[in-house]
């Protein structure tokens, strides 16, 4: 294939006006050979940085005629002559400034806020079906991996009582907050002990089937991923439901400030809306359709808002400054829930803001 004419190349890079013959385009070239050489040498170094989209096409043609005249023309711009472009290294792009994000570590987790591990259940690792296994194999496999579990669960809640008799000998004033928390939940689940050993030792491997009925007389040491998920969704299932009973949406109701709050002075719609918040009467009103009366709230709330003023005067006390950073996951949301904030599909982030918003302004 015959070599397209150089004299068209110096052409179409020039881009000349109008036509002229082939003797003119050749004495120009010979006339402004170094100009030209010079022009395309600073066209292609500034196509490496800023190439122009009307001229992609052209840019095969510039490196062989760059190329190859470079080599053979000794007025072309010097190698050691400086360039008016800065070099390649200082044009790449510098990175961003790093933004502040919520991604930020936590401090380490207090001892003083979050209760041993043996306070909460054991891990539940259940056996795969094995191929060629039959159902009734895999069934009985399963039981025994719960009957395991269990297992471990009473001998926790066991454990848990020694440490709260231990406990019950110091004052309560030099109780930390994980250790008064030991305490009151060792005295539930011993009140729910004796009825669960009864069932587990009259069903034993197909406990599991009966649990999810039987929650208030688990012990916490002892239920499984789904009956805590079960108890979490029925507590906050109520809220929504008692705030719809009285006229206003469960998950945005205006209440008093629960720190400051005084019974006394609050109404009957008052009392209920904070009640119905906090979980504070029992669900036998739910379930008969009635409203509770005033003396009713009064005492179920008396009880739950000291239960909260202690728990957070012992947190302040114990984890200091921001003290819900110092908390494990499982001792954040039983917190939350408590507080009457809903925690189910939320994420760590967004219950640790929520509590902060309690500690600093008594409210959700």
């Amino acid at each position: 294939m015959k070599p397209r004419p150089i004299q068209c190349l110096i052409k179409s890079q020039i881009g000349a006006q109008r036509p002229t013959s082939s003797v003119q385009c050749h004495r120009s070239f010979h006339t402004y050979r170094p100009a030209i050489l010079a022009t395309l040498n600073t066209h292609e170094t500034a196509s490496k940085y800023h190439p122009h989209p009307s001229r992609t096409r052209l840019q095969p043609h510039n490196h062989r005629f760059y190329a190859s005249s470079s080599t053979s023309t000794a007025t072309a711009t010097p190698k050691s002559s400086p360039s008016k472009f800065p070099p390649r290294s200082s044009l790449k792009p510098t990175k961003p400034a790093a933004q502040p994000t919520n991604t930020d570590p936590l401090p380490p987790l207090s001892d003083k806020l979050n209760p041993p591990p043996e306070t909460y259940a054991p891990p539940l690792s259940l056996p795969d079906r094995q191929p060629g296994q039959s159902r009734l194999s895999s069934l009985l496999a399963t039981g025994k991996a719960y009957l395991a579990f269990y297992k471990t669960g009473v001998k926790r809640v066991w454990t848990t009582r020694q440490l709260s008799a231990t406990l019950r000998r110091k004052p309560s004033s030099l109780l930390t907050r994980s250790e008064w928390q030991v305490v009151l939940r060792s005295r539930r689940d011993m009140l729910r002990l004796p009825a669960f050993g009864v069932v587990l030792l009259l069903f034993g491997e197909w406990v599991p089937l009966l649990v999810m009925w039987l929650t208030p007389v688990v012990p916490e040491a002892c239920r499984i991923p789904g009956q805590v998920e079960r108890v979490v969704r029925g507590v906050e299932g109520r809220r929504r439901e008692r705030g719809r009973r009285v006229g206003l949406d469960g998950a945005r109701m205006l209440v008093p400030p629960y720190r400051d709050v005084r019974l006394g002075e609050l109404g009957h719609l008052d009392l209920l809306m904070l009640s119905a918040r906090l979980d504070g009467h029992g669900r036998v009103w739910d379930w008969l359709f009635l409203t509770p009366p005033k003396w009713v709230l009064r005492m179920g709330l008396g009880r739950k808002l000291e239960y909260l003023r202690k728990d957070d005067e012992l947190i302040e006390r114990d984890g200091g400054k921001a003290a819900w950073q110092r908390m494990g996951r499982i001792e954040l949301e039983r917190a939350c829930v408590e507080r009457g904030m809903d925690v189910l599909g939320k994420s760590e982030v967004e219950l640790r803001k929520a509590l902060a918003g309690w500690f600093s302004g008594g409210s959700v």
